[in-house]
């Protein structure tokens, strides 16, 4: 995967670049015979579940450099105004609270996400940090991102004075739903919070390459209790490493400072479907609040039991 820049540089580039791109949108000129009305028309057939917001739609000069940025309220068909001429378009969902959007030319343009706390989904996010599985102690720690719907580049020809121009365009997912499963899971309680983590993750999303980008990144993730014996995490990620020197893994953290590694690799790179990702374990007891082992490194305690990788 191409490595994207690091994610407080890119924080403080997105928002100087956002600025620029402000006021180059103000700069525009509505009033002259060069400028354009341009209809963006939204075919949804390839999404038929999308519910975006907003779309971002981005312009982008011959030579791949930056023009001007809109974002539309009318996620079937909005249109922009814009001075004749030739661009390269990309759009994406807007709104979305984890993206944070990497300027750049027309081929570094990129999504990624905001930088999170291991274990803020169970809201412990100041408490000591467990260990972390393999060669994941380098990753950095970003949240999951938000379902993801864009459009590779499209090339538009405005011409000046000409009324009606308009383009459709086809939005298809860019993230993948994944949900794992655990089971035979002993010693559930309703005092004992629990979260997750799942390494090895892609960084970001190239929108004009329509690829997963950026270094391997952890995402934390939320889990629930179906039942008495039964954990589920449900979550989105742009996408992750085949490298098979790199395995990758699900971790389970609990607030009695007791964690799980799982090594999930084989199921993840084996997936029938690489946009809907079914991951199967069993096999986990946990202690109960004020019983079992006494924490170790950093006040954690890893629950002793047998990784099974189901296939």
């Amino acid at each position: 995967m191409k490595t994207t820049s690091g994610i407080l540089l890119a924080a403080v580039s997105f928002a100087t670049a956002a600025m620029m791109q402000s006021c180059e949108k103000k700069d525009l000129c509505y009033d002259h015979g060069h400028m354009v009305d341009l209809q963006i028309n939204f075919d949804w057939s390839q999404a038929p579940d999308a519910d975006p917001h907003t779309m971002v739609v981005r312009l982008f000069r011959p030579d791949g450099s930056h023009y001007a940025v809109y974002e539309l309220t009318n996620t079937t068909a909005d249109h922009i105004r814009v001075e004749a001429g030739e661009y390269i378009m990309l759009c994406h969902n807007g709104e979305l609270e984890t993206i944070i959007e990497i300027d750049g030319d027309y081929t570094d343009y990129a999504l990624t996400t905001r930088p999170r706390a291991l274990l803020a989904p169970m809201n412990r996010a100041d408490a000591p940090l467990p260990p972390r599985p393999g060669i994941s102690t380098g990753e950095l720690v970003q949240a999951p991102p938000e379902r993801v719907w864009a459009v590779q580049g499209e090339v538009l020809n405005l011409l000046p004075k000409v009324k009606g121009q308009n383009i459709t365009v086809t939005p298809r997912e860019a993230t993948s739903h994944c949900t794992v499963t655990i089971t035979k899971v002993e010693n559930l309680n309703p005092g004992i919070d629990i979260s997750g983590a799942i390494t090895g993750m892609s960084e970001g999303w190239n929108v004009a390459g329509a690829h997963p980008a950026g270094d391997a990144v952890t995402h934390p993730v939320p889990i629930e209790q179906v039942d008495d014996h039964t954990l589920r995490a449900e979550f989105y990620i742009f996408g992750h490493c085949h490298d098979n020197d790199s395995p990758h893994f699900f971790s389970v953290y609990t607030s009695n400072n007791i964690y799980k590694d799982f090594n999930i690799t084989d199921q993840l790179h084996s997936a029938e479907n690489p946009h809907e990702i079914h991951i199967e374990l069993e096999g986990l007891t946990l202690t109960i609040p004020g019983t079992g082992m006494t924490p170790g490194i950093n006040g954690w305690g890893e629950v002793v039991n047998t990784e099974i990788d189901m296939h």
